[in-house]
């Protein structure tokens, strides 16, 4: 029986027993004429059927009193559970789907006027992407704690907690807070939103997704244009990248290229990671070069993550920045679907993050609880 029942229950028993009450006393107590008694003077004051009119009377009033308590009770139950389950959806709302105030506010030293949010932004404007979640955001809302979430979103009396937990079980969860005070309360509120996480994906330079006779790029940030020829192709070189040849024995490349610089080497590790690690495939291969220096060295794929930072250097030179090209060989038919990335990463970035399932959108369980 839920408490809607319960409260109109205890109401119509409470009405009832108002309308008893004149009733009984009249029956019971008033049938007696207070003259007749004290002429009587050898009869008693109060008779039998007076007293146990009296202690009837002393049970209904008591039975009342606890039922009111009971009802009270059960109003202030329901109203503070309510309000708890609200403000949780609200919070919820607020994090998975904006972005905050400001937009970036993960960058920001201090807190004072910042509202958080979770969504992440494209190209550091106002939208955002309900849903998707911003790695930074989600690293800086756990440190800041306290300070955004315990007296920004949540009024004193409410307790919360929030962790985020990847379908990638390879993925560790993301704990922003993890409080064991919900075992002793009483009303405890959860909300699972189902989202999605950015994690290092923003670090990915170039993305492709091999499958069998098909290749798709998969970074956002490589933007090949018509111009953007191969420097392998025609007659600039003995190896031509040109076309897929349709043949049983045949192997195909795709080529890709992204810019960097001197400066951005002394901040940012290059590596080339594979998904599976390494690739089930003997006879893939890579090779990198620019257009002023073209070599045909095949490189082989390694179980550990390759880093590129000496070869580019090596090929930018004392030039201040340069297009680096990287071309990547597979057989054109009967293998197993994987993964490349190339991924720019700052310096000093833990090792345990140079992995596939890092660079590339991942869903998400996320996971709110709320108590008082």
């Amino acid at each position: 029986m839920n408490l809607c029942n319960k409260g109109r229950i205890i109401v119509l028993s409470l009405k009832r027993i108002k309308k008893l009450m004149p009733i009984i006393l009249k029956k019971s107590f008033f049938k007696y004429k207070f003259k007749s008694i004290w002429i009587n003077s050898e009869g008693f004051v109060f008779s039998t059927d007076l007293l146990l009119s009296l202690i009837i009377i002393t049970v209904i009033i008591g039975i009342s009193a606890d039922a009111m308590d009971f009802g009270n009770t059960l109003v202030g139950d329901y109203s503070s559970r309510a309000a708890l389950e609200r403000c949780t959806l609200e919070a919820a709302d607020i994090l998975i789907k904006t972005s905050g105030s400001p937009y970036n506010w993960e960058k920001m030293s201090s807190s004072s006027g910042v509202s958080p949010g979770l969504a992440i932004n494209y190209n550091y404007t106002n939208e955002s992407s309900s849903n998707i979640l911003s790695w930074e955001k989600i690293i800086s809302l756990g440190k800041k704690y306290s300070l955004l979430v315990d007296n920004k979103i949540f009024s004193k009396n409410i307790k919360s907690s929030i962790i985020i937990y990847p379908f990638d079980r390879r993925i560790d969860p993301l704990v922003l807070k993890n409080d064991a005070g919900s075992i002793l309360s009483s009303e405890v509120f959860l909300v699972n939103r189902t989202v999605q996480c950015n994690f290092f994906s923003n670090y990915t330079v170039i993305g492709i997704n091999w499958h069998q006779n098909n290749s798709t790029n998969l970074s956002d940030n490589f933007l090949q244009e018509a111009s953007d020829i191969c420097p392998h192709d025609g007659s600039n070189s003995d190896l031509n990248h040109m076309y897929f040849q349709e043949n049983e024995y045949s192997s195909y490349w795709v080529c890709k290229h992204f810019t960097t610089s001197t400066a951005e080497l002394e901040k940012t590790d290059y590596y080339l990671i594979t998904e599976p690690s390494p690739i089930p495939i003997e006879s893939v291969y890579w090779v990198i070069d620019t257009v002023d220096n073209i070599s045909n060295e095949n490189n082989s794929f390694t179980s550990s993550p390759i880093k590129l930072n000496d070869k580019i250097k090596d090929l930018i030179g004392n030039k201040n920045n340069t297009t680096i090209w990287i071309h990547f060989i597979c057989p054109g038919k009967n293998f197993s679907p994987f993964k490349i990335f190339l991924v720019g990463v700052p310096k000093n970035t833990e090792y345990k993050y140079i992995k596939a399932e890092y660079f590339q959108l991942q869903k998400c369980s996320f996971v709110l609880k709320t108590w008082f």
